[in-house]
């Protein structure tokens, strides 16, 4: 009987799951009882996509068995693979009252607490594996992996190396230090992705990690070679297409960069699921005569703005255009393009409320493989938004403008996005440039802390103007008159460089330097926007940012000098 199923197991490995089936049928015919040959054949029908099948006989092997690790395992497993993470976290809860000193049910629970954000209880099943199976480079790997979650990078960097120390030729533990490495030392990070590599040349997520860092040090081709090798070994590796697309968009490759750019609907957690929320056929660059067009936005605020420097070029080739966008930018949309039909986003977003009469639809992302295929295609605006002008007059006198006096907005954080911690200053950090003289400094931080605030009016003396009447977040017709009111805003990269780029409002932005993320739309070393010609950028190339404070801080300077003397010069035309 051991025999039949040794040999059963044989054809299960090797993909022969018919003969696998037949044999195990046969033996538990015989011994019907037998929670082994119960989990092989669990085993076997999950393979052949039999999930109801496979899962009875895992049941049946528990019942029979409740002690017998495997079984649990592999009906955790099942259920973990067909999207049930919650009832696999229970099956594993559950196989611990009958194996509490299993070490691999403990593994394999932090492994699926993990996948649900239980990041502190995935540590401590960890923690207990390893006082199971103190040499465990499995465990150790996963330790590695749950001390990055928590920030706590020195941990992650041990537990990696205690791994490597363990089993060298373990290709995953030189992969995972690389990833936590790179926050700190580019060029070890580096070293560990190529022994990685060394160790498993086909090792998708090792490539991609690779390519980054060539990304990083501004080896784009290299990076692309390393995001193209991943993506022949896994098509569908939806990071190495977006670290691709990013890619490509940097090396100026725009048709390819935006067909790759499609992909983004793949990724999971996007806010606009895609076109099937309307029945109408997708725009493929047919002639738009006497056609309707609907546009729907998408991604963030920012992103949404940045699309709308597309929407003349669409109404130039459709009779009629129709855009689905943010309520929060209905107002300011509506005012900025008189000729264009607006509708509110429900959110979640499902299709509209609103009847659309239109013959093709396209996604806001997507005008770019129209309108944008090349740096030539990109219009210097002098502004495609308008903001409110009653209000940008009272907010100017609000806040004290004069013509020898500037008003300069900050915001020095983002809140909202994946890259938060990429992007974000201290306040404490723009020091420099706030102790200059005859400028206003007016708070245009969302979700601002004033502690931050009473800090630099305590140590500097410097009253950052909080204007409690506009609400940056929820009202923004109010946050683009607010910015129609600067002279100059200085912002990391968020929604408020957007709205000024878009006001043609002089705005300086400052980013991380070579970032593969999401962030492609400011493209690679220049210093300007072909998005927005009144912006320009600063990119932050170290973890120190004093020297690019101190750049900003003599530009702000010569910025402040040259409106003073167009000032005086504008003076002395008028008294003569």
């Amino acid at each position: 009987m051991q025999d039949e199923l040794r040999r059963a197991a044989a054809h299960f490995e090797s993909g022969a799951f018919d003969e696998a089936e037949s044999l195990c049928r046969k033996v538990l015919g015989g011994a019907p009882h037998d929670s082994v040959g119960r989990v092989l054949l669990g085993r076997i029908l999950h393979a052949k996509g039999q999930v109801d099948a496979a899962q009875d006989e895992f049941q049946s092997a528990v019942k029979a068995d409740p002690t017998l690790v495997d079984a649990w395992l592999n009906w955790a497993k099942l259920l973990q693979a067909h999207g049930h993470p919650l009832k696999a976290e229970g099956c594993l809860r559950l196989a611990l009252t009958y194996a509490p000193n299993a070490f691999s049910i403990h593994n394999e629970l932090a492994i699926i607490l993990l996948t649900l954000g239980k990041v502190e209880d995935a540590g401590r099943h960890l923690e207990r594996a390893l006082e199971i199976s103190p040499r465990s480079e499995i465990a150790l790997c996963n330790l590695g992996i749950v001390r990055k979650h928590q920030g706590r990078i020195d941990e992650a960097v041990a537990a990696y190396r205690q791994a490597i120390a363990i089993n060298p030729s373990l290709p995953e533990a030189h992969s995972n230090l690389g990833d936590v490495l790179k926050e700190r030392d580019l060029q070890a990070a580096e070293e560990s992705f190529e022994t990685a590599l060394g160790l498993r040349p086909d090792f998708p997520e090792a490539l991609d990690s690779l390519g980054v860092i060539h990304f990083f040090n501004g080896r784009l081709e290299d990076a692309l070679d390393k995001f193209d090798h991943a993506l022949t070994i896994r098509p569908e590796f939806h990071r190495a297409i977006a670290h691709k697309t990013t890619t490509l968009f940097m090396l100026g490759r725009f048709r390819d960069a935006w067909k790759m750019y499609r992909h983004r609907f793949a990724v999971a957690g996007f806010k606009v699921p895609p076109h099937g929320r309307f029945p109408i056929p997708v725009w493929a660059g047919e002639p738009l005569a006497g056609k309707a067009l609907l546009i729907w936005t998408e991604l963030g605020l920012g992103e949404e703005i940045l699309q709308a420097s597309m929407f003349c070029d669409a109404a130039s080739v459709a009779s009629r255009l129709t855009v689905e966008c943010s309520p929060r930018l209905l107002t300011l949309f509506q005012r900025s393009f008189p000729g264009v039909s607006f509708i509110p986003r429900t959110n979640p977003a499902r299709a509209s409320t609103v009847p659309v009469q239109a013959d093709f639809q396209i996604a806001g992302g997507d005008l770019g493989a129209a309108f944008r295929n090349d740096f030539g295609a990109f219009p210097r605006h002098a502004g495609y938004l308008v903001p409110d002008a009653r209000r940008v007059e009272v907010l100017r006198r609000k806040y004290g403008k004069t013509p020898k006096v500037l008003v300069v907005g900050l915001s020095w954080a983002s809140k909202k996005s994946i890259f938060n911690g990429q992007k974000t200053l201290a306040l404490s950090e723009l020091s420099p440039i706030l102790r200059q003289p005859d400028i206003i400094f007016v708070n245009l931080q969302y979700e601002s802390q004033p502690a931050e605030i009473a800090e630099i009016r305590a140590t500097l003396g410097v009253e950052i103007i909080c204007d409690n009447t506009v609400d940056l977040s929820g009202d923004i017709d109010a946050a683009a008159a607010q910015v129609a009111a600067m002279d100059l805003i200085i912002s990391v990269s968020n929604t408020t460089v957007h709205i000024a780029g878009a006001l043609n409002v002089p705005v300086w932005n400052i980013i991380p330097g070579y970032n593969a993320s999401g962030m492609w739309h400011w493209f690679y070393e220049s210093e300007e926007s072909p998005w927005y010609p009144s912006m320009k950028i600063y990119r932050r190339k170290q973890q120190e940012n004093r020297d690019l404070i101190d750049r900003i801080d003599a530009d702000l300077h010569a910025f402040r000098e040259s409106r003073l003397r167009d000032v005086e010069d504008q003076s002395s035309v008028e008294s003569t």
